[in-house]
């Protein structure tokens, strides 16, 4: 009988927020006892003997020697060198098993790497990959609106620096326009390793300035034994009003037959998660005048929203392997993500200018009051909108990923074939009614009454409040007039195919030990497609009214309930259900969409096709030498060659014809392109980059590193589509630049290690990027039909920097006495800085990277012993850059405030099969904050310090709280997450057309501006 000890690793939570910021319900998982069925753990000392073979065998698999980098002497390698291995009878696995290998992984590679192994089989230590990556020394997440964990950025740079592989290849991404993966799109329980890659090698993919994270899955002769594992569990907010019951089941088989030779590994995992989230927020500062005073800055539109999200995502996954000779592993993996996203939310907001964007009032009326940079503290007058939308959203993100390597070792020599398909959809589609009440056009049910409404920033609060017309109830759906209804579906594809070559030579003796070298040639192609269809109520047309159709949810109600700061706010939201409204009127969709009084939009930017095309190669050997200090390690060169090809709607701006009445002004809607040429541009680039890895062997188990590269990042797709997309109601204009280069960077990274004891660790870090043609977003204006936009465009336009000191400490304090061996700790640390330099000939200021904070640390002390095992972590962020320029009009930052957070965890393991645990997310309730700054720019040639160019005004804070979570989970695994932070980042383009709204799909990306 085999006895297996499962226990967990430490681990730590770092929360990110981008986007606009939601104050949350104080929410809770319920208890739940969860069944785990260990088949393998049942066979006799036969089977035993068979995964013992098959575990020995294991090592010689060639894909993962030539995956590896390690510089072992060539007969250290062989398996055929090795006499056979027998397992013993007990498997180590839980914290310390985890921790141990993630000591040895950080230990035996040459570069600088840093690594999270699972506890188990099916047992990461988080139920989503970016918060695995959280534990790891620099690495910080970007959450989703849900709180979830969804983008790595490493030592504070952007995500796009970030390259995400999956054994050792590049995937897709189903977020259109970026190359950024979603580490939240699939189930981490079939992957066995993360491994972060801080300093590059020639044989690791090109892409990532930042890092590499590389995704190790779990195969049939990994695992080396039959093992079957289910894990079940029910999610849950207890006493909620709205309180749901989801499932998170996951399921894994696993064996190996004929002697080991071939060996199957088939998985699922399905999770379905309920979330609640409340924002408020401000879009940015526009410069106005008021009866001749001025220029001030005012916000554009103020909001409150709440919000009602249902996920539910599945998991398949297959890897099978094959042994025809010993010398020779085929293997087969095959990965399928689906997630399905719903959300509903009701937004009120306030416009102090109406129409929206009007920068001049003249006329009685106005009270307002400004700090001494002229931004409004108070304002409240009668040329003021009301505004009410509701918007349900569906999105549909499915991605594929298929992977066929064949390895070979013949003699001295190890070839590796490997060959990649995989695919990324997403499918987004929304519905959202709009209503208003303003004197403007009569836009009111008391034709010709004034309205007055406004703003208030309160010195210290953490959102504005609301300076509201008393004789109006906001709250109640007949006091406000009909004005759109949008309805939007937008398609977005990537497909990668991919293949690979890599050829070892080894060496018996020598200095070099091994010459590797390869090549790969891709083809990636990437459509985008985005249509919405707009119903315009005329000023007075009451037909089809949305007060028909109004229901009261309780997710609807209580704004920020949980705030008691000062400033008015309404006291509850109503929901229009669109679907509902859509089928009583128009019978169908479809119905609605071929109404003679429904237009289509059709924005000529909307529409491209990209392929791009690369081809690498590489060359690198490993080194080793003995003396008094021994080292080892690799150098080479990457080869990079990418071309781009957009196929698009060209057409010249100056020709757009717009409507005549105002634009803002309810009835008054799109504009009527010139025609459309379809044009085909290329863009292009090619790279040399070298690396160097070197490790010394100081003794005493001490190791110094030191690494020097040249890297890339490309640019993100959207940056490069070179159309122009205009947003009509916002007076933007985004174009791309297919001509645009890669970000490149000399990095060095300095590394001491010292492995003082079993399961413990030291190590300080240094590293320097130095970044070259950073790619920024150039300002201008341009005036089209009498209106000014605002253009903004992207160009290679500076250089940048940055740099920090990096410290990990890691102890099992296994030689204390008794009941005291079962602790252990973690602490580490990051302080990091940089900016990307002025570049004034684009109206481009320094400033710092977004998500860039200085200061990070994390400490974790976890006890396991006696069944039981638990976890105190402490999670710090310093305050960092969300995004330097807010919806490109050099006004406005958006700053992330410091945080700090304390989760708590504990298990007990019943028996093999049986564990209970409790997860406590934000036990103290900790709010997540952001603010805003007035940023106005005195370019400078030359300038390096933001503060040099930037003088600020602080005039927001806007709060988020998240609720403490209790989690229930079973043999080790965590239960899920379940955070609330900001409303979705992808889904604010369902929310509005204007503000933050249409700016926060991606960080510093241009495609939900060309969304309308």
């Amino acid at each position: 009988m085999r006895a297996e000890l499962e226990i967990q690793e430490p681990y730590h939570r770092r929360s990110q927020i981008w986007g606009r910021a939601a104050l949350t319900r104080r929410t809770a998982l319920f208890t739940a006892m969860s069944l785990c069925l260990f088949a393998g753990s049942q066979h006799a000392l036969a089977q035993n003997a068979i995964a013992a073979n098959a575990g020995a065998q294991t090592t010689a698999d060639p894909s993962v020697v030539s995956n590896s980098g390690n510089t072992k002497k060539p007969d250290e390698n062989k398996a055929s060198d090795k006499k056979p291995v027998v397992l013993e009878a007990v498997s180590v696995s839980g914290i310390l098993g985890s921790l141990n290998r993630t000591i040895e992984t950080k230990r035996d590679e040459t570069a600088v790497v840093d690594a999270i192994s699972a506890e188990d089989v099916g047992k990461f230590p988080d139920t989503n990959l970016a918060e695995s990556l959280q534990h790891i020394t620099g690495v910080q997440i970007t959450r989703d609106g849900n709180g979830e964990g969804q983008y790595v950025t490493v030592r504070g740079l952007p995500t796009d620096f970030t390259l995400a592989t999956f054994n050792g290849i590049s995937t897709t991404s189903v977020n259109p326009g970026v190359r950024t993966f979603d580490f939240n799109l699939i189930s981490p329980d079939f992957v066995q390793t993360l491994k972060v890659y801080k300093s590059s090698r020639a044989d690791l993919d090109e892409g990532g300035i930042a890092a590499n994270v590389d995704m190790e899955t779990v195969s049939p002769f990994g695992i080396g034994k039959e093992r079957t594992l289910l894990t079940a569990k029910m999610q849950g907010s207890p006493g909620e009003t709205s309180n749901r019951n989801y499932p998170d089941i996951t399921g894994l088989y696993s064996n190996v037959f004929d002697n080991g030779r071939f060996g199957v590994t088939v998985g699922f995992d399905w999770n379905k998660r309920f979330f609640l989230n409340q924002s408020s927020d401000a879009s940015p500062l526009y410069g106005v005048t008021i009866n001749g005073k001025g220029p001030y800055y005012a916000y554009s539109e103020t909001g409150y929203s709440n919000q009602q999200s249902k996920i539910d995502t599945r998991t398949g996954y297959v890897s099978v392997q094959w042994k025809p000779i010993q010398s020779t592993t085929a293997t087969l993996t095959g990965f399928y993500a689906h997630r399905d996203s719903y959300y509903a939310t009701a937004d009120f907001g306030v416009v102090p200018l109406e129409p929206y964007g009007q920068s001049t009032y003249n006329g009685p009326g106005a009270d307002y009051s400004v700090d001494k940079n002229g931004v409004f503290t108070r304002l409240n007058m009668p040329d003021v909108a009301y505004t009410f939308y509701n918007t349900v959203s569906n999105d549909r993100s499915t991605m594929k990923n298929l992977r066929l390597n064949v390895a070979t070792r013949v003699g001295n020599w190890d070839f590796s074939e490997t060959a990649q398909y995989s695919s990324s959809h997403d499918t987004l589609a929304w519905v959202r009614p709009l209503l208003i009440n303003s004197a403007v056009a009569n836009q009111t049910p008391t034709p010709g009454a004034p309205i007055y409404g406004g703003y208030q920033i309160y010195p210290g609060a953490a959102v504005q409040g609301y300076l509201l017309d008393p004789s109006i109830n906001v709250s109640n759906a007949t006091s406000w007039v009909n004005q759109q209804f949008k309805d939007v579906y937008q398609t977005s594809g990537d497909t990668l195919k991919s293949l690979q070559a890599d050829i070892t030579r080894s060496f018996n003796e020598g200095v070099i030990q091994s010459i590797k070298f390869g090549a790969k040639v891709y083809n990636r192609a990437r459509p985008f497609n985005y249509n919405y269809w707009v119903y315009a109520f005329p000023a007075g047309n009451a037909n089809f009214p949305f007060s028909a159709v109004t229901q009261s949810p309780s997710w609807a109600n209580s704004v920020l309930g949980n705030y008691n700061g000062p400033g008015v706010r309404p006291s509850s939201l109503f929901f229009i259900n669109p679907n509902q409204w859509i089928n009583q009127n128009f019978g169908s969709l479809d119905g609605f969409r071929n109404n003679p009084q429904t237009q289509l939009i059709s924005n000529p930017g909307n529409h491209w096709d990209m392929v791009e095309r690369g081809r690498d190669a590489y060359v690198m050997a490993n080194f080793g030498f003995n003396g008094a200090v021994p080292i080892s390690g690799n150098f080479g060169a990457r080869y990079v060659d990418t071309t781009e090809q957009f196929l698009y709607n060209a057409y010249n701006l100056a020709n757009i014809v717009f409507p005549p009445c105002q634009i803002g002004v309810a009835g008054c809607e799109g504009a009527k392109f010139p025609p459309v040429t379809k044009t085909d541009q290329r863009g292009g680039s090619h790279e040399v980059l070298p690396s160097l890895n070197a490790v010394a062997d100081l003794g005493n188990d001490m190791n110094l590193r030191f690494a020097a590269s040249k890297t890339i990042s490309l640019p993100t797709i959207d940056s490069m589509v070179p159309v122009p997309t205009i947003n009509i109601d916002a007076f933007l204009i985004s174009e791309g630049n297919a001509n645009l280069k890669p970000f490149s960077s000399i990095n060095y990274d300095l590394s001491w290690e010292w492995y003082f004891r079993s399961s413990s660790m030291l190590s300080l870090a240094a590293y320097d990027k130095k970044i070259h043609g950073f790619i920024q977003e150039g300002a201008a204006t341009q005036n089209i039909g009498g209106y000014t936009f605002h253009v903004s465009y992207p160009v290679n336009g500076s250089n940048g920097y940055v740099r920090g000191i990096e410290a990990d400490y890691k102890q099992a304090l296994d030689f204390l006495p008794s009941f005291w061996s079962g602790f252990g700790f973690e602490v580490n640390g990051t302080y990091s800085k940089g900016q990307q330099d002025a570049a004034p000939q684009y109206n481009i200021v320094a400033t710092s990277f977004p998500g860039l904070s200085k200061l990070t640390y994390n400490a974790t002390l976890f006890y396991e012993k006696y069944g039981f095992s638990g976890m105190i972590t402490l999670n710090h962020r310093g305050q960092y850059m969300i995004d330097q320029n807010l919806w490109g009009l050099n006004t406005t930052e958006e700053i992330g405030n410091s945080r700090t957070q304390v989760d708590m965890q504990a298990q007990y393991k019943i028996d093999d099969h049986v564990a209970i645990f409790l997860d406590m997310k934000n036990a103290f309730d900790k709010p997540h904050s952001q603010r805003a700054k007035h940023a106005v720019s005195r370019l400078m040639a030359g300038q390096r310090s933001p503060r040099d160019g930037w003088r600020h005004s602080e005039f927001l804070n806007v709060l988020l709280t998240t609720g403490e979570w209790l989690e229930a989970g079973q043999c080790g695994k965590h239960a899920a997450p379940m955070d609330q932070e900001a409303e979705h980042v992808k889904r604010v383009l369902g929310t509005g057309d204007v503000g933050i709204r249409s700016r926060r799909l991606h960080e510093g990306g241009r495609t939900a501006a060309a969304s309308f």
